[in-house]
């Protein structure tokens, strides 16, 4: 038998409702600038996790590509436009800058042209180019500059932990 080694997956604890609700009452109980903080980092993470998990389908397992390939011009017009906006989105419901949205637009309008050259645009498309997981970058670069600023604005860096490990839930329960 081959020893094998538990991933973190396997072994991190779980956040039950319990531990949830605490720390929603901590969440709301810090004074309000650090309330909000907790908050953008809740938003920015679950973000984060959205589009790089649509990144993740598009670059990696190469729908992308192949959509593009099996609909040639429509389909690349067609990913391009859907991943843009929705990335797009994500980055309006996160504040991104003007300069990182502008590089989310470049990145979709490339992905768009290369696509776009029959065969060869399809292969780099898909072995090449990834323009979604390049945005999805920005959403993690994001991340940790809140999670810095958070942190050198007091909240408690093992706080920011917990709040970055169980941002969808407390997303999905509305209580901060």
């Amino acid at each position: 038998m081959i020893p094998c080694r538990k991933s973190n997956f396997f072994t991190q604890q779980k956040m039950t409702s319990e531990k949830i609700q605490q720390l929603e009452q901590h969440i709301n109980s810090l004074p309000e600038e650090k309330r909000q903080l907790a908050q953008q980092i809740v938003k920015a993470e679950s973000s984060r996790k959205r589009v790089s998990l649509m990144a993740t389908v598009m670059d990696r397992f190469g729908v992308d590509g192949l959509i593009g390939t099996v609909f040639p011009a429509v389909g690349d017009g067609v990913t391009s436009l859907v991943a843009g906006i929705y990335i797009l989105a994500e980055a309006k419901r996160v504040d991104l800058d003007q300069e990182q949205i502008l590089k989310i637009v470049a990145y979709q309008s490339g992905d768009f042209a290369i696509g776009a050259i029959p065969i060869l645009g399809d292969a780099i498309d898909t072995f090449v180019s990834h323009p979604n997981i390049k945005s999805s970058k920005m959403f993690a670069k994001n991340l940790k500059e809140l999670e810095a600023n958070a942190i050198d604005d007091g909240v408690d860096p093992d706080l920011v932990k917990k709040i970055v490990k169980a941002a969808g839930k407390l997303e999905k329960s509305g209580e901060i």
